[in-house]
């Protein structure tokens, strides 16, 4: 099983605490490359907007779903997957439990709990 990401209890210390997504980029090569590229731009196409969101925020917030933050958990859990991938074996085995699991899963419970405990939405009606 691959876990992944911030628990709702360290978003709400890190918001408690004064969430700075700049600090990532200051002090995480990776994150800092990839952040400069996104400015740079890829194609002849500037992403520096993308980029400032990211990093300064819009409008004087800050990234509210602290994708800088979570980086680097997203990232290991993606080399987790790569490499789980590559056993055919076991990533058959995973997928097949995965199907036989989703009727357990309904998107519009984990999009309106994220909305509530994550990201503090209240629902517009």
């Amino acid at each position: 099983m691959f876990l992944f990401g911030l628990l709702a209890e360290q978003v709400e210390e890190m918001w408690r605490n004064g969430y700075n997504p700049s600090h990532y980029y200051q002090t995480n090569p990776r994150i800092k490359r990839l952040i400069d590229s996104l400015r740079q731009g890829l194609g002849g196409v500037s992403f520096s907007e993308i980029a400032d969101s990211l990093t300064i925020g819009r409008g004087g917030q800050p990234d509210g779903y602290m994708v800088l933050a979570d980086f680097d958990s997203y990232s290991s859990t993606q080399d987790k997957v790569d490499a789980t991938y590559k056993n055919r074996e076991q990533w058959n085995r995973m997928s097949l439990v995965n199907i036989s699991k989703a009727g357990f899963f309904a998107a519009d419970r984990a999009v309106e709990e994220y909305a509530q405990r994550i990201w503090a939405l209240k629902p517009v009606l």
